[in-house]
């Protein structure tokens, strides 16, 4: 509680200063959230719901004090759209706000961007969010975290609806995006952030390279199958010199998928649950990589392992893969 007090008092000093600094008023509104749940946690009777309160007025407090800024509505938003959770109706009834926001601010690509997650919460509202997300690239076209959320939802689009094109560009976009300046491997207080933007890219290109390379050893096309396979080599390869060592867990993962891409899938089995075992011992899941291994266990005898890691796949990872492949409910299914 203390650290949040301090907290409190260091963001109202500095909106004292800035009155019309947006992010000042989001982390205010945060820090009220979380003295909530520390005062829910300790007793306090009705302590959520009062921060709840309090983040709201904080939050449209911003929005009168910072006139005609795009950021302040879209944290309002947010807000409301994560208080409406899974009650599908409240959330459709947003639809209007997200709108009249897009038209209020037409030439803010953020306002795009927030629209288009708004809208990926409905894979049947897919095309919509790639629309909203094309406008921000449109008004941003160096911004790699568009490229990253249209490359999504093209790959989603091709994975759920079975749209082909959509596969070859969500390629073009996140190899379109290796090259954006954000993206590119820098010394400064960039680093971070560009070092992982250029993993998640050549990421997601590395799991659809492998998923192309089995798809078509799987259909007897051998010339396609070294075709994916090269590029998931040369792919992988560049995660190796963004990782810098064999035995990151990352790296490990990473010569897993592309021993199933060859085809070996003993060799494919070790790695994979090498990585996936070190993973687990800190707390952390890969949706691909327990996906994969879900894939390679399927027809054998352990039923345990395989419920385990398709366990892991959906409800255990901070992206659950149902979101782009909702099939695995039915494998799932299968082996309950």
């Amino acid at each position: 509680e203390v650290a949040v007090e301090d907290a409190e008092i260091a963001l109202k000093a500095l909106l004292d200063i800035t009155p019309d600094d947006a992010d000042v008023y989001e982390y205010l509104a945060r820090t009220a959230e979380v003295r909530g749940r520390v005062e829910d946690a300790g007793g306090s009777r009705n302590a959520a719901i009062r921060a709840r309160a309090l983040s709201r007025d904080i939050r449209q407090n911003a929005i009168e004090a910072t006139g005609n800024n795009a950021t302040a509505h879209i944290n309002y938003l947010k807000m409301k759209q994560r208080q409406a959770g899974r009650d599908m109706a409240k959330r459709a009834s947003l639809e209007g706000d997200y709108q009249a926001l897009a038209k209020k601010f037409i030439v803010d690509p953020e306002v795009y961007l927030t629209l288009s997650y708004y809208y990926s919460g409905d894979v049947n509202r897919t095309d919509e969010a790639i629309d909203a997300i094309d406008e921000a690239i449109e008004l941003d076209p160096e911004n790699v975290e568009y490229a990253k959320t249209a490359a999504y939802l093209h790959y989603r689009k091709y994975s759920i609806f079975g749209v082909k094109d959509s596969l070859a560009k969500a390629m073009q976009v996140a190899e379109r995006g290796l090259s954006l300046p954000n993206a590119q491997l820098v010394k400064g207080p960039r680093r971070g952030i560009n070092t992982k933007n250029r993993y998640t890219l050549y990421s997601i290109l590395s799991a659809w390279y492998v998923e192309l390379a089995v798809e078509a050893q799987q259909s007897g096309d051998d010339l396609q199958h070294k075709n994916w396979v090269a590029k998931a080599e040369e792919s992988i390869y560049q995660i190796e010199q963004i990782r810098g060592t064999s035995d990151n867990v990352y790296v490990i993962m990473w010569h897993g998928m592309l021993s199933y891409a060859k085809g070996d899938r003993t060799e494919a089995v070790r790695q994979l649950y090498d990585a996936y075992s070190q993973l687990k011992a800190t707390e952390k899941a890969d949706a691909t990589l327990s996906y994969t291994l879900a894939k390679l266990f399927e027809g054998r005898a352990e039923l345990g392992s395989r419920m385990e890691f398709l366990t892991s796949a959906i409800y255990e990872s901070t992206r659950s893969i149902i979101v782009s492949k909702p099939e695995v409910m039915l494998e799932y299914a299968e082996v309950l």
